[in-house]
């Protein structure tokens, strides 16, 4: 009977705990949320006023605080655009930065596109970006920004991911038909800079360029080939459109052309004729792309390599240091060795045969010290 009542006691108490065990934890449920925004939202007004301090430092502080807050801090939003108007150029700067983490809306960050100070501009143009805003309205922004002198654009278009380059892409190579020729080899035009730093397109960027390989003008054309080749394999569909381009009346767009198909398809003969052909061009700037585009293609130019080499040893036709040429025989490997030692025993024996006396000369297979030595018998013959 004791036994009985005891434990129905002890039942009761059990679930009366349990009751109150879970109210509490209910409760729990619902204040701590309250407590943790409550909490939130004073440090956010705290950070507001900062952000009109005296101290520059400290509302350079504010705004990088408010954007590590991200989302939590969107209520702040109007602070932070009033803040990019500040007289110093790093809180400016800043608050642009921060806007962009608590709030990225485009409605919001359009009226950056016109601020006065051009690094506020970049950062405002350069998150949109990121935040994956139209390309059409912000590649323009950049460029202009290049074009008075802020280099930082460069680093920008580094930076951006696999589809933002393909989408830049299209954009910069249409820029170019603005560009002059000493804009173009000087790369002074912004559009020139840009592709030559902007990052590794997505393979859905080919049908753009295989459209701009029939662009009127050389630059954009050469421009479209040059990428092509740095895709390579993953350009596989433009290789129709390359062959077509290996007869492009403008000898630049036909080396560019024919770089890229040896990129695409390697097993095609037809690309080392057109690249063999420009190695020997009287035109030192034909040359010395096509010398180029050899380091760029490694081992797949393996037969070219008796012709680079002789480029390099006509130091009548090299426009400046041959680094990346050297460089080009180190990675097309051992086929630019044989070339190198070929090229060296025939210009030992023509010098032999003037009748100068020279040391024995031990040959050692260093592609490196090859073409420098091969220039140097050059020079002196």
């Amino acid at each position: 009977m004791f036994k009985r009542v005891a434990k129905v006691v002890l039942q009761r108490k059990l679930e009366r705990l349990c009751t109150q065990f879970s109210l509490g934890m209910m409760l729990l449920v619902l204040i701590a949320p309250c407590a943790w925004s409550a909490d939130d939202v004073g440090l956010v007004r705290s950070l507001e006023k900062q952000l009109r301090d005296p101290n520059e430092d400290v509302r350079e502080f504010a705004a990088q605080r408010l954007g590590y807050m991200g989302r939590d801090a969107s209520s702040a939003a109007s602070s932070l655009l009033q803040a990019t108007d500040d007289d110093s150029s790093q809180v400016a700067v800043k608050a642009a930065w921060a806007l962009l983490r608590v709030d990225g809306r485009a409605n919001v960050m359009a009226p950056l596109l016109g601020h006065s100070d051009p690094l506020v501009l970049l950062a405002a143009a350069e998150g949109m970006l990121w935040n994956g805003h139209d390309p059409v309205k912000l590649v323009p922004t950049l460029l202009e920004l290049r074009k008075c002198g802020i280099y930082d654009v460069d680093s920008v278009f580094e930076a951006l991911g696999p589809d933002q380059a393909a989408a830049v892409m299209p954009l910069l190579l249409d820029s170019l038909s603005t560009a002059r020729d000493a804009e173009w080899v000087d790369q002074d035009h912004p559009a020139v800079s840009a592709l030559s730093h902007v990052a590794m397109p997505a393979p859905t960027v080919v049908p753009d360029l295989i459209a701009r390989l029939r662009h009127e003008r050389p630059k954009v054309r050469t421009a479209a080939a040059e990428q092509l080749l740095r895709l390579g394999a993953a350009a596989k569909e433009a290789a129709v459109a390359l062959r077509a381009g290996l007869h492009d009346p403008e000898p630049a767009c036909a080396t560019a052309c024919a770089a890229a198909l040896g990129a695409v398809d390697p097993d095609d003969a037809e690309f080392l004729l057109v690249l063999r052909e420009s190695l020997r061009s009287i035109d030192s700037m034909d040359a010395t792309r096509a010398a180029s585009y050899l380091w760029m293609l490694g081992p797949s130019a393996a037969g070219l390599s008796d012709d680079l080499v002789a480029y390099l040893c006509d130091l009548q036709r090299r426009a400046h240091f041959p680094y990346y040429d050297l460089n080009a025989l180190k990675r097309i490997g051992p086929p630019a060795i044989s070339a190198l030692d070929r090229a060296l025993k025939e210009a030992l024996r023509q010098l032999h045969g003037t009748g100068l006396i020279f040391r024995t000369v031990n040959i050692r297979p260093v592609p490196f010290s090859y073409s420098v030595g091969c220039a140097h018998i050059s020079n002196t013959g």
